[in-house]
């Protein structure tokens, strides 16, 4: 058993004036307690966290602050990152042509790497998933 962490569920937990922020905060507590299993995030979702996060705010200390988390000393405690390899990004490309209009390519690399690891859920505020993961939210 096992989560893994979608974008907006991290931008909404490290972005105070998120719609979604309190409920990402208690969200992201029943993970660290062990509620969904282990806490699982790509390195696409870096990548669109890094980048989402610097177009919305604008702020250079959020953004820093989220790549130590994430990428430093002080990698998320509650999450393991990992790494879209070849056979993932490929899955991930053939969802794509079939779901572009409801899923972006980062939601399926998502899906792809939660059918590699053996993952059912993700903690997400997009309904895009639905049908394809189980949402915690």
């Amino acid at each position: 058993m096992g989560v893994l962490l979608d974008t907006g569920f991290l931008l909404g937990l490290h972005h105070k004036r998120d719609e979604n922020h309190r409920r990402a905060e208690t969200l992201m507590l029943e993970i660290v307690q062990g509620q969904h299993g282990a806490a699982h995030y790509s390195d696409y979702v870096v990548d669109e966290l890094l980048t989402l996060t610097w177009r919305r705010s604008g702020n250079q200390s959020l953004v820093r602050a989220l790549h130590e988390e994430l990428l430093g000393a002080r990698a998320l405690g509650a999450g393991r990152l990992v790494f879209i390899g070849e056979r993932v990004f490929h899955e991930a490309a053939s969802l794509h042509r079939r779901l572009h209009a409801r899923l972006s390519f980062t939601d399926c690399t998502s899906v792809a790497l939660a059918n590699d690891l053996g993952i059912e859920k993700i903690a997400s505020f997009d309904d895009g998933f639905d049908g394809h993961l189980t949402r915690i939210q």
